[in-house]
């Protein structure tokens, strides 16, 4: 997988990112999954956005979520021409190995979400240590809502990242007891 690491690229999975909305193109009933992990505002591509973001409202609205729905969405909003039209639609299904492994790409996404949020916390920490007018009380508080700005977001939730990675691990540990295996 592509990880973007460099120093003025923010970390994101563009592939986790894909195969995580194609995994619901394929089955609709997946949503609900990467929504428990992630929300629109923790993917990184604009398009990715656009595409999920569709397939929330025609949740919503109790339609069907798939390629030509999804497609006629965009459309109605004028967006199909700018994430690529159906061509990009339909290469997100086939970034999906398996849509049993949608889970396992959302908490990518929702990882690489929290590395930067942290380098936005850091940075705003960074500014705030170099700033000699702030009073230290109130650089005190502008680093405690930094730091709070960092959380790990699941869903409408937000935990530690002590207990996302538990509740990873346990995931991992019974998917390998039941001998489906992570693809």
């Amino acid at each position: 997988m592509n990880n973007h690491i460099e120093s003025n690229i923010l970390p994101y999975d563009m592939e986790s990112e894909q195969a995580s909305l194609g995994g619901v193109l394929i089955d609709s009933r997946r949503l609900v999954d990467i929504l428990a992990i992630y929300s629109t505002d923790d993917l990184f591509m604009l398009r990715n956005k656009m595409v999920l973001d569709a397939m929330i409202a025609l949740k919503d609205r109790k339609e069907p979520i798939d390629l030509l729905t999804v497609s006629k969405e965009l459309e109605a909003r004028g967006k199909l021409s700018g994430i690529g039209g159906d061509v990009y639609l339909a290469s997100l299904i086939g970034a999906c190995p398996d849509p049993k492994s949608v889970e396992y790409y959302a908490a990518k996404v929702a990882a690489r979400a929290y590395d930067r949020r942290l380098l936005s916390a850091s940075d705003q920490i960074r500014k705030l240590a170099l700033d000699p007018v702030i009073q230290l009380d109130d650089k005190q508080s502008q680093v405690e809502t930094a730091i709070e700005s960092a959380e790990v977001k699941q869903g409408n939730e937000v935990t530690s990242m002590y207990d996302t990675m538990r509740d990873y691990m346990e995931y991992i540990s019974s998917t390998a007891q039941m001998g489906e295996g992570i693809t």
